[in-house]
């Protein structure tokens, strides 16, 4: 569960990294800069990585978000090479069991995303 925790944790980091660079670039005059939708794509990467943090804690609603929102990524190629991965990694039979036992070891406590 850590590897797929930790590519979303990437992905939502290189999302936001580069939606801000490429608002506020070196080539991009300050006048025109729409901060509108470069607070939205913040707000999505800021998303993944809050999702991945509770998946790690063993959260299937997390893990259900994570893959939906994932899949809208994958039109575009570098996204590809996180998404694919962490998806095929959270759904092992292995993350699987991981999901089952973190439930089984708290069963008075609610691990449902808030």
């Amino acid at each position: 569960m850590t590897i797929a925790s930790t590519l979303w944790i990437c992905f939502g980091s290189v999302l936001g990294i580069v939606m801000v660079y490429s608002a506020l670039g070196p080539r991009q005059p300050m006048e025109s800069v729409d901060l509108f939708p470069v607070a939205v794509w913040i707000g999505v990467a800021v998303a993944f990585i809050v999702l991945a943090k509770f998946m790690r804690e063993g959260s299937d609603g997390a893990r259900v978000a994570l893959t939906v929102l994932g899949s809208m990524f994958l039109l575009t190629l570098w996204p590809v090479l996180f998404v694919i991965p962490a998806i095929v990694l959270q759904f092992r039979p292995t993350s699987s069991a991981w999901f089952q036992a973190v439930k089984m070891t708290a069963p008075g406590l609610d691990r449902r995303m808030p």
